[in-house]
């Protein structure tokens, strides 16, 4: 004689499916945006603060908003949506403070690397 699992039809299981859904929908967009599509944004505004030639403007600001989306959004993911590594492995808040870092001073770098091309340009 075989057992066989039954499924909970029960309000709280229904629930907590409708909230691992929700979860992983928010988990995957999210992961979208850090890695993708605000990285797309910061290099549009880069190429926008290389071409304007002037010191600071709402690109800046802009820009600098931006980046703190993308570490806020990724410390979101990685705290409360079961966020992963680029390897697919559990992120912890060490990934977190290391990506900041690392993250923070490349875009650091090419934010002054833009505007000091752009100024050269004038």
């Amino acid at each position: 004689m075989s057992k066989s699992k039954k499924k909970s039809n029960s309000p709280s299981s229904d629930v907590h499916n409708q909230d691992q859904a929700e979860d992983s929908l928010l988990g995957l967009f999210a992961r979208f945006f850090w890695s993708l599509l605000g990285n797309l944004i910061l290099f549009v505004l880069l190429a926008e603060i290389f071409r304007s030639q002037k010191t600071l403007t709402y690109l800046d600001l802009a820009y600098w908003v931006t980046v703190f989306l993308v570490v806020t959004v990724r410390y979101l993911d990685i705290k409360y949506l079961k966020g992963v590594t680029y390897e697919g492995l559990p992120a912890t808040m060490s990934h977190w403070k290391k990506y900041v870092k690392f993250y923070v001073l490349v875009l650091a770098a090419l934010w002054l690397l833009a505007h000091g091309v752009s100024l050269l340009r004038k």
